[in-house]
């Protein structure tokens, strides 16, 4: 079995993977394939995705789940640790009136209150965070 890497190691991939997916964020936005829509009825289904639900998302990067809860009359708080992806999800999800705040903060850094969120989602971004 081969060497499990240490923890220094493991932070150090994960701050380069933190940054370099923030290089170019339309590039990354473009690559980006959508998530299919069944995922979506899931989460209203059995997750209590609906109107007015308040949503922690861990890692939205470009805002490809973001917009579909925002569109869903969620409420979103997005935690994004990369400043370029923050940035580009800002922009790309300004409309007035939108309830979104984008923390820009690693997950484990974030100013988050307890009991603040009725559901939390990372889409593809969890193996991202120090578990």
């Amino acid at each position: 079995m081969p060497d499990e890497p240490d923890d220094a190691a493991t932070a150090l991939v994960r701050e380069d993977g933190r940054r370099l997916f923030g290089l170019d964020p339309a590039v990354y936005a473009a690559g980006r394939p959508q998530y299919p829509p069944a995922l979506y009825g899931v989460l209203e289904e059995r997750c209590g995705l609906a109107q007015g639900t308040r949503v922690l998302e861990i890692g939205p990067g470009t805002g490809l789940v973001t917009r579909r809860l925002l569109d869903a009359g969620a409420s979103v708080v997005a935690v994004e640790p990369n400043p370029n992806l923050a940035a580009y999800l800002r922009e790309a999800c300004a409309e007035p009136g939108r309830p979104l705040r984008v923390e820009e903060a690693p997950f484990e850094l974030a100013p988050l209150g307890d009991g603040a969120f009725d559901l939390a989602v990372a889409a593809t971004s969890f193996h991202w965070v120090d578990q």
